[in-house]
């Protein structure tokens, strides 16, 4: 394992560790520190110390408790990388093939034997029969806090997202990693070999982390591999429920990367890792992208009416720091109301707040009612970005009146355009607003409008305001 003052790297076993291990010696901001046992260590700018290289979470525990009076719950955070165990078990059995002396042992002479289904069956994994990869993952059967996992499988990204904060050389990239030169590990497994690497494996299946593969039906598509975010899972949404318009601009998955590299790009930061996110009309899209793509945050609370939706993910069993609500919205009052179980986060108020389509649809006392109950529940410099659609100017490319020519519905259009009032409802009940008009619905709702871009894909106009004293 290796550290500074406020991360803490696992080592993971096959999991791309030594590579990583390389660059945060050389990058990592001082001081760094690392164990390993004698015969490793190296002459870098970290401190060695006597250890394992491969220390689970407990170990890690133990060691930080024994041997420097503190604990893992110090650290700012702690890193670990995740990998398919079909991949895993794939490329560990290829690697024991080569014989290397080091790994001298009955995995080894089972790999070299050449019958993967055999291995499967009786192979240690480090020493742990099944392996027990899961114990770099929980303590006591759970997940620390201030945990963070990478996916072997988006490892770059992932990595200097995460890390990247902690380096002493910001600008430092993790080396490209090459990938082995044999076949894919689908081509590996038949039925009695996927089962035993179930058995090996439960614990990331059984949590969702990883979908099983079926060797006589379709092939798993890395989108439906779901990763946990601190124990909360993704539900599978029917599109019939999502209605067309939440689709109209491409799947749900494309959509709440949108929004996400929206509220960043709005916020003026790298990540939302420090952010505690209010998502009004959230649907599914933004928490879906947060829980799927592992993406850090403080805290996050999707309100939408109730419905099948909504339903469904308040019933797939998120725990804090994600919670869904329901709200209603109409004759100029809005509520919410929200789990006990999110009593303490919604306690906490919020710093950014995000509404979709839902702007689109409410008449005006219903916007400012809707806004009134954003600021009651947010922090005195919070930021709100909504999407909006705006009556004016349509001769710069306007998406919604390019969207409406193309409906067909051009003389309605242009008879909103002459008219003063900046609400103008069209025929499939969106509302148009020109900025004016909208400037002082959200003054009465206490916020200030900011700024308010040119139309992003899928989101149309987005508009940023910033909470009033």
């Amino acid at each position: 394992m290796i550290w500074n003052n406020e991360l803490l790297f696992l080592h993971v076993p096959k999991t791309g560790g030594m590579s990583v291990t390389d660059f945060l010696l050389d990058n990592l901001a001082l001081p760094v520190h690392y164990t390993t046992d004698s015969k490793h260590r190296r002459k870098k700018r970290a401190r060695f110390h006597e250890g394992r290289r491969h220390e689970t979470l407990v170990e890690a525990e133990g060691y930080f408790n024994s041997m420097r009076n503190s604990s893992i719950s110090d650290f700012e955070v702690v890193v670990a990388v995740m990998r398919n165990p079909y991949d895993l078990e794939v490329s560990r059995y290829h690697y024991l093939q080569k014989g290397n002396a080091v790994d001298k042992g009955l995995a080894q002479d089972l790999a070299v034997a050449g019958d993967f289904t055999q291995y499967l069956r009786e192979a240690p994994f480090f020493g742990a029969s099944p392996p027990r990869i899961d114990r770099y993952f929980t303590i006591m059967g759970s997940m620390p806090d201030n945990l963070r996992i990478i996916r072997y499988e988006n490892l770059e990204q992932d990595f200097h997202r995460l890390v990247g904060p902690h380096l002493a050389n910001k600008r430092a990239r993790l080396p490209h990693m090459n990938k082995s030169a044999r076949s894919d590990w689908r081509d590996y497994f038949d039925e009695e070999a996927e089962e035993l690497c179930y058995q090996r494996h439960a614990w990331f299946f059984d949590k969702g982390y990883y979908t099983r593969f079926d060797p006589a039906g379709d092939e798993p598509d890395d989108e439906d591999e779901r990763p946990l975010y601190n124990g909360a899972t993704f539900p599978d949404i029917p599109e019939e429920l999502l209605g067309g318009s939440a689709l109209a601009d491409g799947s749900l998955a494309a959509r709440g990367a949108r929004v996400y590299a929206c509220l960043i790009d709005e916020l003026g930061v790298e990540d939302l890792s420090p952010r505690r996110v209010l998502d009004v009309g959230c649907s599914a899209a933004l928490g879906r992208d947060i829980i799927m793509r592992r993406r850090p945050l403080q805290a996050y609370l999707g309100l939408d009416e109730p419905g099948p939706v909504l339903d469904l993910l308040r019933e797939a069993g998120t725990p804090e720091p994600i919670a869904y609500g329901s709200l209603s919205v109409g004759a100029g009052l809005a509520s919410a109301a929200v789990p006990t179980s999110a009593s303490t986060l919604v306690a906490d108020r919020f710093d950014t707040v995000w509404i979709g389509r839902l702007l689109r649809v409410l008449a005006p006392a219903d916007l400012i009612a809707l806004l009134q109950l954003c600021r009651n529940h947010t922090t005195d410099d919070a930021v709100l970005v909504a999407s909006i659609a705006l009556k004016e100017p349509s001769e710069q490319g306007n998406a919604v009146f390019d969207h409406m020519i193309r409906l067909g519905i051009t003389d309605e259009l242009q008879r909103r355009l002459d008219v003063d009032d900046p609400f103008g409802p069209l025929p499939n009940g969106a509302l148009l607003h020109s900025r004016a008009g909208l400037e002082a619905l959200f003054d009465q709702g206490g916020w200030t409008i900011e700024s308010i871009s040119e139309p992003r894909k899928g989101l149309g106009h987005v508009g940023r305001a910033r909470r009033r004293d």
